[in-house]
């Protein structure tokens, strides 16, 4: 198997080719706006930090004490003074932090708005795409990749053709939102790189690929985590609400509030118990395990298809060596695959920011975040040289 980069050798001739005609010039004149809006900032944040500290000193200096001393205080402006010093010393490194988040956001966001088209010339057939759901809801749906989810985050999206194979790059974030006593608590499914390619062959069914410890496949609810927040949530506002189990028994307001809590909560762990037998009883019966021939394979990946006999095309020897593969290619020890409507989709988790080209605090002179961002980007492209999707011939 070669390497990633010897696949990819004259794309990165070419890369560096314009990086140095087309893009070195572009970040010439970013760099200088990069250094000013750094000190800028700079400046400001060491201004805010030191009126933060001078407020400090002075709400804790003696004077302030005995200002705030209960037989001194003359009258309540002085009160109101002392919190309101106290409460501008504490907000104003808060607003430090946020400043430095929201203007590198900003410049990262310039930065790609002017910039990237050029350094994806050196990729040929490839843009960023303006529908940042470039894969849809659906196709996540119809790919069986994922647990339902109640949020998602579009990133980077990229769409280009590769070798005369179409594919879409989309950059997401899928979170599940339990809601206990109206408080929000995301659950994170997905982090990652979905990857979508036309598939050079017809495939009538669904197959798919994912570790055996994967339990998000097959549109499944996340249940078990589900359950155990509602038994935590049951034992919670028992106490919280109840005073405790010894006083709910001996108070009748407290048993009634216990009661109905307790109703509440069976009722949810009922109506998350009923969903996932729902999602179980209509995914099994519609995939079913694919027994492999890899005995190694097996142990990590589990397989599964609506159609035993396709999935036993579609996932060859050759194709679970391929994919095993990928961990090394990705550095990521969560890959899945999906065919489905001659399509093939990858999902690749990983806590990266990916296809960053440069930030307020690194020098956009130095090549090596624009590195990373090129073997991000070959090593996707790379996916169709690994697994031959441009021959019309078996994976």
């Amino acid at each position: 198997m070669k390497s990633v980069n010897n696949l990819m050798s004259d794309y990165m001739k070419n890369f560096y080719n314009v990086y140095h005609k087309s893009i070195v010039p572009l970040f010439t004149q970013y760099e200088l706006l990069r250094k000013r809006r750094l000190s800028v900032l700079i400046i400001l944040s060491l201004i805010l930090v030191s009126i933060s500290v001078l407020l400090l000193v002075e709400v804790y200096s003696g004077e302030a004490m005995r200002r705030a001393n209960a037989d001194n205080i003359r009258s309540l402006a002085e009160a109101v003074l002392i919190i309101s010093e106290f409460l501008l010393a504490i907000v104003l490194p808060a607003l430090v932090v946020y400043m430095h988040i929201y203007f590198n956001n900003k410049f990262v966001m310039e930065l790609k708005d002017n910039c990237m088209s050029k350094i994806l010339a050196a990729f040929g057939n490839i843009s960023p795409a303006d529908d940042k759901n470039l894969i849809s809801d659906e196709e996540l749906a119809k790919s069986n990749l994922f647990s339902e989810y109640g949020y998602r985050s579009n990133l980077d999206s990229f769409k280009g053709v590769y070798k005369d194979v179409e594919f879409d790059i989309s950059e997401i974030i899928l979170k599940q939102e339990n809601n206990t006593r109206n408080i929000r608590h995301p659950l994170m499914l997905f982090g990652g790189v979905v990857v979508r390619f036309k598939a050079n062959k017809t495939i009538r069914n669904n197959t798919i690929i994912a570790l055996r410890r994967d339990k998000s496949v097959k549109n499944s609810a996340p249940a078990a985590i589900l359950l155990i927040i509602s038994l935590f949530s049951l034992v919670f506002l028992l106490v919280d609400k109840a005073g405790g189990i010894r006083e709910m028994l001996n108070n009748p307001v407290y048993l009634l509030t216990g009661i109905y809590t307790l109703f509440g909560v069976v009722l949810m762990f009922i109506a998350v118990l009923c969903k996932y037998k729902e999602n179980k009883l209509l995914k099994s019966e519609a995939l079913s395990s694919v027994k492999l021939e890899d005995p190694e394979f097996s142990r990590k990946y589990s397989a599964y298809s609506s159609d035993q006999v396709e999935g036993r095309y579609l996932i060859t020897p050759a194709f679970m060596e391929r994919f095993k593969n990928l961990e090394i290619a990705f550095s990521s020890g969560n890959i899945k695959c999906s065919f489905y409507d001659d399509k093939i989709m990858f999902a690749i988790s990983t806590d990266k920011n990916l296809f960053e080209i440069g930030n307020l605090y690194h020098s956009l002179k130095d090549p090596k975040q624009m590195t990373i961002f090129f073997n991000e980007l070959a090593s996707i492209l790379a996916l169709i040289d690994y697994f031959k999707l441009d021959e019309q011939t078996g994976l």
